[in-house]
């Protein structure tokens, strides 16, 4: 109620994504002089770190990167991270192999829920809940991991998916906006986590954690080249010059309608 009752005083807005946008103007009691779109410039220098130094990286954590490779998330317990629905996913994958590749969530401590999903798959399945990390460290586990699940219900505008594609990493994300905003031709979707037959959407989305993994090496190649170049459109420097003449296009327009 507090924010929406500042919504009201405000003339001139700019969103982190056209999803973001919509969802404003749904919530506000007039239609603002002005509003735009801006996408977030990325606030630490994400790249593709070589095998060695991130090797080195994460063994200041106590971490060593599986020879196999692993399956990430980043993310925070917030309800519209979904990760739960990571879990299930996981689930659904290690029923369909006998070599399962291991799971690292990195974020938040696990809630009780998901712990006890950890328990139930403990028996054919590895999972570590990771807290604590550098933007350095979380950089060096985007850059070694084998695929980054990202099935997020609702985002404003999805930091991770331009993190991991600056890092090299591939993408199964959410198919629904701003997921495929940032994620844009560079990722893989899968749909939105539907309150019930929840077996059935696990399943289906482990099938593409399968087809990524098992993609070509050519392909992957060229799948991180698209999420490098996705990536490169969340430049810090560009996103405050867009800001900038923002700024200054309402001012103008403020004084020549004085």
């Amino acid at each position: 109620r507090f924010i929406r009752n500042g919504f009201s005083k405000g003339k001139n807005f700019v969103s982190v994504s056209n999803k973001t946008e919509a969802d404003l103007k749904h919530f506000l009691f007039k239609e603002p002089e002005f509003s735009s779109t801006i996408y977030n410039g990325l606030n630490f220098p994400f790249r593709p770190m070589p095998s060695t130094e991130a090797a080195i990286c994460l063994s200041e954590a106590e971490l060593k990167i599986p020879n196999s490779g692993f399956l990430l998330h980043v993310g925070g317990n917030q309800w519209y991270k979904n990760r739960v629905g990571v879990l299930e996913i996981y689930e659904a994958y290690v029923g369909q192999t006998e070599n399962p590749l291991p799971l690292w969530m990195i974020g938040a401590a696990p809630t009780e829920q998901m712990s006890e999903l950890k328990t139930r798959i403990a028996s054919s399945g590895q999972i570590y809940f990771l807290s604590g990390l550098s933007d350095l460290q979380v950089c060096a586990a985007y850059s070694a991991a084998s695929l980054m699940i990202f099935p997020s219900l609702e985002e404003g505008f999805g930091w991770p998916i331009a993190e991991a594609m600056a890092c090299g990493c591939p993408v199964l994300t959410t198919g629904q906006a701003p997921m495929t905003e940032v994620g844009g031709n560079a990722a893989y979707y899968i749909p939105r986590r539907p309150a019930d037959d929840v077996k059935t959407w696990a399943l289906d989305a482990s099938k593409k954690v399968f087809s990524i993994l098992t993609l070509s090496e050519e392909k992957k190649q060229k799948l991180k080249l698209k999420g490098l170049e996705q990536a490169a459109k969340f430049d810090a420097v560009k996103t405050l010059d867009e800001y900038e003449h923002t700024y200054q296009a309402i001012i103008k327009t403020g004084k020549e309608s004085q």
